[in-house]
């Protein structure tokens, strides 16, 4: 359903350092935002930033486990607010200083 979390636990080095520091099984999300596309920030040879990419290409290729997290009670109306926002940040640049420094904030 739209708005869905697609949560990611990958196997590469760079998951495996996201998972330890963040105590968490999950290095990765993004976010349905339609029946077959997901949105998300990823730093990658191909893609650097917030970008739309095809969820089951997504699956396809993905070393990993994967997880749909429903979002419950959520109307048309937050769906589609929701969708318009995140639409809003394509082609915003992912920033890789503030990724580590929110994984760190557990520890100050």
């Amino acid at each position: 359903m739209i708005g869905d979390i697609i949560a990611f636990s990958g196997k590469d080095l760079i998951s495996r350092v996201i998972k330890t520091v963040t105590w968490s099984n999950i290095s990765h999300v993004g976010i349905l935002i339609a029946d077959n596309e997901i949105i998300e920030s990823t730093v990658n040879t191909h893609q650097i930033g917030v970008k739309i990419n095809s969820l089951a290409d997504k699956v396809k290729e993905y070393n990993g486990s994967i997880w749909q997290l429903q979002l419950l009670n959520i109307t048309r109306y937050q769906q589609n607010v929701l969708v318009d926002y995140l639409l809003k940040q394509q082609g915003s640049i992912y920033d890789p200083f503030e990724a580590v420094e929110a994984g760190l904030v557990k520890y100050l």
